[in-house]
């Protein structure tokens, strides 16, 4: 459910928003992508203690691809799939970390 809420949120409401008030404006475009991408990525990283940067980043980088997919597309479902996909890959990665400790890097 995280997927939805975050895209209808992210680049439903936010980018969406920020998009239309930006009209054909390149700039305004460029704007509203880092801006949704930006509060996207901090709203992932507020409870980071270690390794901020590390998070903001990548975090920043996915919102401007899901904001592209659905800039292009004019649907959320891109986004959608693509965030569920990521979040997927995330927990079979902490899950294969937890039950195989051995595995995976000591950060």
């Amino acid at each position: 459910l995280a997927p939805i809420g975050e895209e209808v949120l992210f680049r439903g409401y936010l980018f969406g928003s920020l998009r239309r008030l930006a009209g054909d404006s390149r700039t305004g475009i460029m704007i509203a992508y880092g801006v949704s991408a930006m509060v996207f990525a901090l709203s992932h990283s507020l409870a980071a203690t270690e390794g901020l940067v590390g998070l903001l980043v990548p975090s920043f980088l996915i919102g401007l691809v899901f904001a592209w997919g659905f800039d292009r597309s004019g649907s959320l479902i891109p986004a959608i799939v693509a965030h569920a996909i990521n979040n997927g890959v995330a927990l079979a990665a902490l899950l294969m970390c937890i039950n195989n400790p051995g595995m995976c890097p000591q950060i």
